[in-house]
């Protein structure tokens, strides 16, 4: 009982349509080709034949030949020219035609050439051989039955000529035996062959799938995977691994390509590396994994690295950050320790020169003098107790035009060289400290007016500007003095550094530490008029009703 689905291809053997029909489609093919080349072999024999004896028999018989050979070369073109317009539609039926024909042909033969006895009786087995081939065993058995019978006309025909039937029965059993065992065996066989092929194409089919996954893996992995051979060439190197290491090919001696890796894994240890890569005044740190590595080509080694200068320079920050936190708590605690002798002294002499009676002009000058720098001495310690312990924030919704405008109107009064205009847009609304955000400004803009007025610039310009930008409130503080130098925009933040004279390196400082208290953060860039740009960015307000706005 036939259980397909309406609509669903069957080839031969009842198995659902696609790699078969095709397969089948091929073996078709190549038959007709086949049975091209035996008929055209035929004729020629038979013209051969012809022309270089002078025995009746193939005069007689050439006629027949000549239409038995044209009747094969009909079938031939009619079953071509059925698989180019038709495809793959019908194939079973144009293999049964092309087959039939072959036992019928072979039946003509037999007739001609001898009856049962015939020596062209094998052209049966190889129609039945070739039925196996195309049609696999089901068609084998049709075609060997059709020959069968073909033959067992040719038997009756010749025993109705006086031969008898008794006497021609072993050869005819012998025979028609042999093409049903020609059917099994070829059928069988081919059957097999097929399942081999198609389990061959499976397998081809996993391993390029299993290859392409593998290829995926490797070149989507962020770290970079090297295969280098036992003679120092590289086999194998994925995107990240030619990003990291810069332009490895396949083929490359390691020695002349990447001569840091020579000695890498080279003594055939699994272990941990870590080497530094000079190219030009870059330097990059690269470290990974490296084991040995055992494959058809002979030994070698596979390296899987990452490029780590990033990782070394924060841990580099890190250390040293760890560092000055605990300096900080030591001078933190030293500078609380001075503050209240340092306090007692300025009393004191606040006393003293507050008695006139009893000190001259020369001890005044003195006087003043200690008095002085007593007091700036106070001044930076309580400039370094607010950076080393800063007061927590207390968070709000500042709009930032507002807390601009005033900080810009209360920093002109104390102003040497500069002159400040804002440009902050009005609807932007920041969730911070207003009074440590004012301090941060007065910081930027007091520090850019005194390197204004180092310059000797009489034209100098601040500009303080506000806006929101990817989710957080920025503002820029630019001037158009002479810039900060490359080589120390690394340290400008660093407390206690201070390219000023009057300076006490702690106003960018504590200016990083308010903003990183609120959320924030501060950057140094060039300004669009030439000088510095510092950049300080604040979280906006997020809530979703109206927030109550604290005008600063």
């Amino acid at each position: 009982m036939n259980n397909a689905r309406p609509g669903t291809a069957y080839d031969v053997e009842g198995a659902p349509s696609g790699g078969r029909v095709e397969t089948m489609r091929l073996r078709l093919a190549w038959l007709l080709v086949f049975r091209g080349v035996v008929v055209t072999v035929l004729v020629a024999t038979v013209v051969v034949l012809k022309a270089t004896s002078d025995e009746d028999i193939f005069a007689r018989a050439s006629l027949a030949l000549y239409g038995i050979a044209g009747a094969a070369y009909l079938t031939i073109l009619g079953g071509a020219g059925w698989m180019r317009v038709f495809g793959t539609r019908g194939l079973a039926v144009v293999g049964y035609v092309q087959l039939v024909s072959d036992a019928a042909i072979a039946s003509a033969l037999v007739l001609m050439t001898g009856g049962v006895e015939s020596i062209f009786v094998f052209l049966y087995s190889l129609s039945v051989l070739n039925a196996a081939i195309v049609l696999e065993r089901r068609g084998a058995i049709v075609i060997a039955s059709s020959a069968t019978l073909m033959y067992a006309a040719v038997w009756v025909v010749e025993a109705l000529a006086g031969q008898g039937l008794v006497a021609l029965l072993p050869q005819f059993a012998t025979n028609a035996g042999s093409f049903f065992l020609v059917a099994v065996l070829g059928g069988y066989l081919t059957g097999q062959l097929t399942r081999t092929s198609e389990r061959l194409k499976d397998t081809e089919a996993s391993l390029a799938q299993l290859e392409r996954l593998n290829a995926a893996v490797l070149g989507s992995l962020p770290s970079g995977v090297l295969s280098i051979d036992d003679r120092g060439r590289v086999v194998f190197i994925n995107l990240a691994g030619n990003d990291i290491l810069g332009g490895g090919t396949v083929g490359a001696e390691v020695g002349t390509w990447r001569p840091e890796l020579v000695g890498v894994g080279a003594d055939g240890v699994t272990d941990r590396f870590e080497i530094t890569l000079v190219d030009g005044e870059r330097r990059r740190v690269i470290g990974g994994n490296v084991a040995p590595l055992i494959g058809a080509a002979g030994a070698g080694r596979v390296i899987v690295f990452q490029d780590l200068t990033e990782l070394r320079r924060l841990q580099q920050e890190v250390t040293r950050a760890e560092q000055l936190a605990a300096l900080g708590r030591v001078s933190a605690g030293l500078a609380h320790e001075v503050r209240n002798p340092l306090a007692a002294m300025i009393g004191s002499l606040h006393l003293l020169r507050s008695d006139d009676s009893r000190i001259d002009s020369d001890n005044r000058r003195m006087l003043d003098i200690v008095w002085r720098e007593a007091e700036r001495l106070s001044r930076l310690v309580q400039d370094f107790l607010r950076y080393a312990r800063p007061a927590p924030p207390h968070p709000t919704a500042v709009k930032l035009s507002a807390l601009v405008d005033e900080t810009a109107a209360a920093v002109r009064l104390g102003l040497k060289a500069a002159k400040v205009r804002t440009d902050a847009a009005i609807d932007v609304v920041a969730r911070c400290d207003p009074d440590q955000l004012r301090q941060v400004l007065w910081n930027l803009v007091a520090n850019a007016d005194a390197v204004l007025a180092a310059a000797g610039r009489s034209d100098g310009v601040i500009t303080i500007g506000a806006r929101a930008e990817g989710g957080v409130a920025r503002i820029d503080i630019d001037d158009n003095g002479p810039g900060v130098a490359e080589e120390i925009r690394g340290r400008l933040f660093e407390p206690f550094f201070t390219t000023r004279h009057d300076g006490s390196g702690l106003g960018l400082a504590t200016s990083r530490q308010l903003l990183l208290q609120n959320g924030g953060s501060i950057a140094l860039d060039v300004a669009p008029t030439g000088g510095a740009r510092f950049t300080v960015r604040v979280p906006l307000e997020r809530s979703s009703a109206p927030p109550p706005v604290l005008d600063p």
